[in-house]
C-alpha cells in the first residue's frame, strides 16, 4: 500500500472520487510584480502575480554536478528525483541523505562515498528542459532492455478525473500562468502520493518522483500525471521511476511514443475535457 506524505502544515483535501492527499505548502512559488497594462487603448498601473524563479545548485558527495533553473520550493525532492531520472544514481537506496546546504544549494550524500561523479558527467546529454537539463547516455537505452511491469489498470473516467484533480490543485498556474504541474497517484488506494508545481515541466515531474522515493513510496503501481509536453526525456523519467502509466494534458513527441512502446509504459496525451488519446499500451485502460 502506497503511503501519503502529510505534515501538520499540509492540509488534507478531497481528490478524485473522494481521494485524500496533499497540497504543496509553497508560499514562495509566486510573487507580486508591478506592471503597466494596456487595455482597449487605456494604460493602467497594476500589480500582477508572477512565478518565482531560482537556481538549484546540486552537488553529490560535495562535488558540484549541475545548476537547474526552477521554482524555489521542494528543492530536496527535485535533487533526489533529478539524480534518479538523469542517471546519476540507479536506485533510491543509493541516497544516504539529502542535505540543504543553504537556500539554493543541495548536496546528495550517497552510501558510496567514493562515487566518481566526474566520469558520469563525461557522458551527459543536454536536454530541452528549462535550465541546464541533462541525462546520461545510458538512460536512453535502459528502458528498452528492462520494460515496466504490468498490473495497473484505469477506467477512462479515472484518467479524466486525475487530470481534473491536477488542474484543480494548480493554484500557482491559475495565478500566474507561468508554471507546470505534476502529480503521482495510487489508483488502488485512490490516494495522492505527491504534487508539485514548477517553472519547468521536467522539474515538476522530478519533484514528484523525488518526493515519492524520499518517502519510500514505490511508483511501480502509480499513475504519473503532467500538464506539460511529453518529450523523450520526460518519458524516460517515468521509466526510470518504473511508473507504468503517464498521463499528460499536452502532446507527446515521436521519440517519446517509441520509448513508451519499448519500455512498456502506457502513454496518454491530449487529456482534456471528455477526451484523450493513448499512444502506447492501451491495454491498461479498461473498456477502451
Amino acid at each position: 500500500m502506497a503511503s501519503v506524505y502529510r505534515t501538520a502544515e499540509t492540509p488534507v483535501v478531497e481528490g478524485p472520487a473522494g481521494a485524500k492527499g496533499e497540497i504543496d505548502p509553497s508560499g514562495a512559488l509566486e510573487r507580486d510584480a508591478p506592471a503597466v497594462r494596456y487595455v482597449d487603448g487605456r494604460r493602467e498601473d497594476v500589480s500582477d502575480r508572477v512565478a518565482a524563479e531560482a537556481v538549484l545548485h546540486l552537488s553529490i558527495n560535495g562535488d558540484k554536478v549541475v545548476s537547474l533553473l526552477c521554482s524555489p520550493t521542494r528543492l530536496e525532492d527535485l535533487a533526489a528525483g533529478f539524480a534518479l531520472t538523469s542517471g546519476l544514481i540507479d536506485s533510491p537506496g543509493e541516497i544516504r541523505e539529502v542535505v540543504r546546504l543553504d537556500g539554493t544549494r543541495v548536496d546528495l550524500r550517497l552510501e558510496d562515498e567514493e562515487r566518481d561523479v566526474a566520469s558520469l558527467l563525461a557522458k551527459k546529454i543536454f536536454t530541452t528542459g528549462c535550465g541546464i537539463g541533462m541525462i546520461l547516455e545510458d538512460v536512453l537505452y535502459g528502458p528498452m532492455s528492462d520494460p515496466v511491469g504490468d498490473g495497473v489498470r484505469l477506467r477512462p473516467d479515472d484518467v479524466l478525473l486525475l487530470m481534473a484533480d491536477l488542474h484543480r490543485r494548480s493554484g500557482t498556474f491559475k495565478d500566474t500562468g507561468g508554471t507546470h504541474s505534476a502529480a503521482a497517484y495510487d489508483p488502488a488506494e485512490r490516494d495522492l502520493i505527491a504534487f508539485a508545481e514548477d517553472l519547468g515541466r521536467h522539474n515538476a515531474v522530478d519533484k514528484v518522483i523525488g518526493a515519492a522515493i524520499r518517502r519510500g513510496v514505490d511508483l511501480g503501481r502509480a499513475v504519473l500525471v503532467s500538464s506539460g509536453r511529453v518529450s523523450s526525456e520526460v518519458l524516460l523519467k517515468a521509466a526510470r521511476a518504473r511508473c507504468p502509466i503517464l498521463v499528460t494534458k499536452s502532446a507527446p513527441t515521436d521519440l517519446a511514443v517509441e520509448i513508451a512502446q519499448a519500455a512498456g509504459i502506457t502513454l496518454v496525451a491530449f487529456t482534456r475535457s471528455r477526451k484523450f488519446s493513448v499512444y502506447a499500451h492501451p491495454e491498461r485502460i479498461q473498456g477502451f
